[in-house]
């Protein structure tokens, strides 16, 4: 903090009331960091975030978040709601002074779609076996991925 402080006096030797004025020089930047978020892979189409932002000078000025490039002002907890597929969320803040945090980012997929499975081959049928042998395939392709 610095104060700027002048006092006038005129030709007759009357002095003017000091006149002030106070600023703060704030070169530290917020920093931004994600306490609570979904796991990499999920079927969960509802996500919240939440992160914590610590700012020691000049006070807070923006928080912006963004979920796959969509920019919004935010609070320290959002929520996302009908998602599906790769999703990649970002955070930063701004101070008062200007100064920006680094881009905080959490990437995550969705997949909602369930594995395929199918018996290919089983015991003849009627079978007077005890074991029985089965031949089964499984796909499971995850969202948004090839």
């Amino acid at each position: 903090s610095h104060t700027f402080q002048v006092i006038g006096f005129d030709a007759a030797g009357n002095q003017s009331t000091p006149a002030s004025y106070t600023w703060q020089i704030d070169r530290t930047a917020p920093i931004v960091s994600i306490t609570s978020a979904p796991p990499a892979l999920t079927n969960q189409t509802v996500a919240q975030i939440q992160f914590s932002v610590v700012e020691s000078g000049s006070g807070l000025q923006l928080v912006e978040c963004s979920l796959n490039g969509t920019k919004s002002p935010c609070q320290v907890s959002v929520t996302y709601n009908n998602l599906n597929g790769p999703q990649i969320f970002t955070v930063r803040a701004v101070d008062n002074a200007g100064n920006q945090s680094a881009v905080v980012q959490h990437s995550w997929t969705v997949d909602t779609t369930p594995p395929v499975v199918d018996i290919v081959s089983g015991p003849q049928n009627p079978t007077n076996q005890r074991m029985a042998n089965f031949t089964i395939t499984a796909t499971d392709n995850v969202a948004g991925q090839p």
